[in-house]
């Protein structure tokens, strides 16, 4: 659960001003959204100005929100932290005191999600995004202070310098577009890597793909924003590498399924992570002599073979199903005994998914690479990522918290846990005697 990361200059600045000022610490982190690309960090509780301040040593500032799927994002990845009356400071403030309300960053206010009756136009100047029953998500405007019932996190985001991120959209996307918002996606991921230069990522919205995914050489990312995209190309390659791509070549979060073969590669050393390769009528993966993939933390089954001259770690490759929720329906999420995802038509529902709970629990779950770190999945999970296309997404798989101990689910057992405790301490129920 620990890695073992450069220390930059920023984060150095930063640790240097928590013992000057005892300024809040990082408790997640770094974590990367996949539909913009930009580096987050949840932070201990404080005040917001504390937040804010920390924000800025580490390149960014609380975290500015632009629309419903990145208020959603936010809150389903760092809201696990908070108490129930608790929540998480992100970037909008009244900075004149005038009752208007603009971003610490300087974007633009283009989406709000103000709970009922606020704001509510006090000397409440900054803005919290609650987790309160009935609640969820929803933003107050508070004091800038950090008590009581009301323990709040600062989100922290750092805007991705220099490498561009081209959106794509099957549904509602236009190859004439520019590609650089999800506002202006391109419908085909073929035009999106025809956009993309050396290490920029293609961030592909949910859909099904037709057609071949041809890496062109280029040392580009190509992964699934939002609930993991399908690619399939019946009757031939569904993703190709042939022009000596390497490493830097990433290919993330899909489910291949319904072609010949699934990726095909030849004298070229991808990087293969959380896919899900079913139902191949000749391979999942085949791979020329001289071709060296680096494959993980995905599922191969029902496929004509599964892997031809290449190898995969921490990943399923047994002749059996790894128990999908309905393999025959298309939905490969794995089946759990604690949550298994399942979309749903949020205009009937009011969200876009709901969590199934199944008489078993697939033996892919809390299969992963036991070096990754598995925060990007819903809580509670297994401290460890889950194989294939869900792995390590918002959408995984439920399971069991490894360690009680470890109260506030950070991967350590240290001071922060007791912190938690002790706050608690003595509390009890109207009921207990």
């Amino acid at each position: 659960m620990h890695h073992n990361r450069p220390v930059t200059a920023a984060i150095l600045s930063l640790l240097l001003c928590q013992i000057a000022w005892g300024l809040p610490g990082i408790l997640e982190g770094p974590v990367i959204n996949p539909a913009n690309g930009n580096t987050y960090y949840l932070l201990e509780s404080s005040t917001w100005t504390e937040a804010q301040t920390v924000a800025e040593q580490l390149g960014g500032n609380l975290t500015t929100i632009n629309d419903g799927a990145e208020n959603e994002w936010v809150y389903t990845t760092f809201s696990d932290v908070a108490y129930d009356r608790g929540g998480l400071w992100i970037g909008l403030y009244d900075k004149l005191g005038d009752n208007q309300f603009v971003w610490v960053s300087g974007q633009p206010v283009t989406y709000t999600n103000w709970s009922d009756a606020y704001p509510d136009f006090t000397s409440e100047d900054y803005t919290v995004m609650w987790k309160v029953a009935g609640w969820e998500g929803a933003w107050n405007n508070t004091l800038d202070d950090n008590w009581g019932d009301h323990i709040t996190y600062g989100v922290v985001e750092v805007e991705t310098q220099g490498i561009l991120a081209y959106h794509v959209d099957g549904a509602n996307g236009n190859d004439s577009n520019i590609g650089t918002t999800h506002e202006t996606a391109f419908a085909t991921i073929g035009r999106g890597i025809e956009a993309a230069e050396e290490g920029d990522t293609v961030l592909v919205w949910p859909g099904v793909y037709s057609e071949m995914v041809d890496f062109a050489g280029k040392g580009i990312t190509i992964r699934s924003a939002g609930h993991p995209a399908v690619i399939e190309n019946p009757g031939n390659f569904a993703v190709a590498c042939y022009s000596g791509e390497g490493p830097g070549s990433v290919l993330e979060h899909f489910v291949i399924r319904n072609s010949d073969t699934g990726i095909f590669l030849l004298g070229s050393s991808p990087t293969i992570n959380h896919v899900t390769v079913v139902d191949n009528s000749d391979y999942g993966v085949w791979a020329s002599p001289d071709s060296e993939p680096a494959i993980s933390n995905s599922i191969f089954s029902n496929n004509g073979e599964n892997l031809v001259g290449c190898e995969a770690q921490y990943s399923w490759t047994e002749t059996t199903p790894p128990a999908f929720g309905d393999a025959e329906g298309g939905n490969f999420h794995l089946q759990s005994q604690h949550g298994r995802y399942v979309s749903v038509d949020p205009a009937i529902y009011g969200v876009e998914g709901l969590w199934a709970m199944d008489e078993l629990t697939s033996p892919a779950i809390d299969g992963g690479n036991p070096a990754a770190n598995p925060m990007d999945e819903p809580m509670p999970n297994g401290g460890r990522v889950n194989l294939g296309a869900y792995g390590n997404t918002a959408y995984a798989s439920r399971s069991p918290w490894p360690v009680p101990g470890d109260v506030n689910q950070d991967g350590a057992v240290d001071l922060n846990d007791m912190a938690i405790v002790g706050n608690d301490w003595l509390w009890q129920a109207q009921w207990v005697q």
